[in-house]
C-alpha cells in the first residue's frame, strides 16, 4: 500500500459516504478547499476515514499522532468537522466528532496507565506510516459501532 493508492480509495470512499448519506440526509458535497474536512453538508462537515484493513484484523485504526504532532481524530479538534464517518466498505460509522475525541481520550489515558499501552478495550500501537512516525488507538470494530450515531450498511 502507498499513500497515492490509498488517496484514491479514501476519495472513492468519499463518493460513497455522499450517496449513502445523501438520500438520508441533505445534500452532501466534497470539500472544494481540500483542507479540514473532506465532505460538507449545508450547516454540517464530515470527516470520512476508510479502513479496509480492518476487515483482516477485525479492529479499526484510529490515528492521533504524526510525527509527534496532533493527527487524525485530535486533528480534528482544531477543525471545525462535526461528524466522522468511519468505513470498512461494508459499513459506514458516522460518529459525532465531539464524542469521538473525548471517547478516544478516555481509551488513550486507560492505555498509558499500563506498561503494555493495552486496556479491556484498546491498545495504542506506534508504527512508520507514507508521512513518518504514526501513533492510534486499535480498538475492535464492535466498539466503534456501539457509539456510531447511525449505521449505514453498504
Amino acid at each position: 500500500m502507498s499513500f497515492k493508492s490509498d488517496l484514491e480509495k479514501g476519495e472513492e470512499m468519499e463518493q460513497v459516504v455522499i450517496e449513502v448519506l445523501s438520500a438520508d440526509w441533505i445534500q452532501l458535497i466534497k470539500n472544494p478547499d481540500n483542507r479540514g474536512a473532506d465532505l460538507l453538508i449545508v450547516t454540517d462537515s464530515i470527516e470520512v476515514k476508510l479502513d479496509d484493513m480492518s476487515n483482516k484484523t477485525g479492529n479499526f485504526f484510529l490515528e492521533y499522532e504524526c510525527n509527534w504532532k496532533k493527527s487524525g481524530v485530535y486533528k480534528e479538534e482544531e477543525v471545525p468537522v462535526k461528524w466522522w464517518a468511519h468505513s470498512d466498505w461494508n459499513k459506514i460509522l458516522l460518529i459525532s466528532m465531539k464524542f469521538l475525541i473525548r471517547w478516544v481520550s478516555n481509551r488513550v489515558d486507560e492505555c498509558n496507565k499500563n506498561k503494555t499501552k493495552t486496556s479491556r478495550w484498546a491498545r495504542i500501537i506506534q508504527s512508520w506510516g507514507d508521512w513518518g512516525r504514526v501513533t492510534g488507538l486499535v480498538v475492535p470494530k464492535e466498539e466503534l459501532e456501539n457509539i456510531a450515531y447511525k449505521t449505514y450498511n453498504l
